[in-house]
């Protein structure tokens, strides 16, 4: 019996979404800018306008921030930036005559963005590959994962960026392009396999249909 481990993913899918993300934000507190200084040269409270320009420069130099850094934080300052600057948006709509279940509505993004932002280490903990004691288990996607019975597997073998365990009946293929740190994972799965007598096989010579 060996207990759990898991070995964490940086997934490919995942920098995607956030350099996307960036690139929303970042248009986004532009025009929240230009809307709070228009509205700062007009009206009468100070306020709000003040907290638009605030809230668009906290997201731009959280935008910045996220570009540049190394590693990851504790929380998602980009989400917890964005959520405040949703906030301050839907607290402007309280000023203009809106339907109740509308500004009820507008209130629900920022709490997203907040819950996302204070939880993000913990949805980056999501994907991971794990061995334990009767599965060998693969999860890139957060609501998504593949498992693999290590009593099945015969023998394995890295194909470039997959993995293909051979096993009585055919081959599973797991594919692992979207790991960013791909080498690492390999000789974790490597290392797997072979703690429980699973041969490593060159690719030309593991038998079986490829599929």
């Amino acid at each position: 019996m060996t207990g759990v481990e898991r070995f964490p993913i940086e997934s490919r899918i995942a920098r995607r979404q956030k350099r996307l993300q960036i690139v929303q934000h970042v248009f986004a507190a532009i025009a929240m800018a230009m809307a709070g200084w228009q509205h700062l040269q007009r009206a009468h409270d100070l306020v709000l306008p003040s907290l638009e320009i605030a809230s668009a420069a906290l997201l731009l130099g959280a935008a910045a921030r996220e570009r540049l850094r190394r590693g990851h934080d504790a929380v998602g300052w980009l989400e917890i930036a964005g959520g405040f600057m949703t906030l301050i948006e839907a607290i402007a709509k309280t000023r203009e005559p809106h339907h109740l279940s509308f500004l009820i509505l507008g209130f629900i993004q920022p709490a997203v963005l907040f819950a996302f932002g204070i939880f993000d280490v913990q949805i980056a903990a999501m994907r991971y590959l794990e061995a334990n004691d009767t599965h060998f288990i693969v999860r890139l996607r957060l609501l998504f994962r593949r498992s693999l019975r290590w009593s099945q597997a015969r023998a394995f073998r890295f194909r470039g960026n997959r993995l293909e365990v051979e096993t009585e009946r055919h081959v599973r293929g797991f594919s692992l392009r979207n790991i960013v740190n791909v080498e690492p994972a390999k000789a974790w799965m490597r290392e797997q396999f072979r703690r429980r007598g699973i041969a490593e096989l060159p690719a030309e010579e593991l038998p079986g249909r490829d599929r």
